[in-house]
């Protein structure tokens, strides 16, 4: 199916079967169905093997905090999807090179193509900001694997080598990012810039999308 944006909406046209995040859908034209999925795409194929390594995932992406909360798509026609006016990228992966894989938090998936595979990682550089440990790597398992994210603003897309606020950070291809710490008498009394903490991309052809906005994490009680 193919993935236009049309101002703060995403316009999935054709027919087959998408996912999208669960009650994103605000109108269409056409005939589609809607069913939440706990699995998404990627992961219907096989016996009790693979269902069980379908529930084993399910399981990480809960104790992970990267669970993806989407819904099935499935018709023929034009589907709108769009999420609080958030502004909306896409991102075609490639069967090669950089573009083979894309890490992105999995709060700012709003829809993707079921060729697509979904895994959850495990940082090495450990907690980037107020992220946590743990992010979701959207990798190409077929022709048409594409991923929109979500946006506040307009994004601006780098290249390697740069250095980025890890909350405005969006997404990236390629190898994990090096923590740059500014760590100073004043950061100890309170009085840094609020800049203590960023993440150096250093790998050559590597991608990096950033949001003009940086991401405010509630305190849990």
């Amino acid at each position: 199916m193919k993935f236009e944006v049309e101002g703060k909406t995403l316009k999935v046209t054709g027919s087959g079967k998408f996912y999208a995040k669960l009650g994103t859908m605000i109108a269409y034209k056409g005939d589609f169905r809607f069913e939440k999925d706990i699995f998404g795409p990627g992961e219907h194929q096989g016996g009790l093997g693979g269902l069980i390594g379908k529930v084993a995932k399910q399981a990480i992406r809960a104790v992970t905090g990267e669970k993806l909360h989407l819904m099935r798509v499935e018709g023929e026609g034009e589907c709108y999807i769009a999420d609080e006016a958030c502004n909306i990228h896409v991102i075609e992966l490639e069967p090669s090179g950089i573009w083979k894989e894309v890490y992105v938090e999995s709060s700012e998936v709003l829809a993707l193509t079921d060729k697509c595979n979904i895994d959850v990682v495990m940082l090495k550089t450990g907690a980037l900001g107020s992220r946590g440990l743990f992010m979701t790597k959207i990798s190409y398992g077929g022709e048409k694997s594409i991923v929109a994210i979500k946006t506040k603003g307009e994004p601006i897309t780098l290249k390697a080598p740069c250095v980025v606020d890890p909350d405005a950070l969006l997404a990236w291809t390629g190898k994990e990012p090096r923590v740059v710490a500014d760590v100073t008498f004043k950061t100890l009394i309170g009085k840094s810039s609020g800049e203590t903490f960023k993440l150096s991309f250093e790998e050559q052809d590597q991608t990096v999308i950033v949001q003009p906005a940086e991401r405010v994490y509630l305190a849990q009680s």
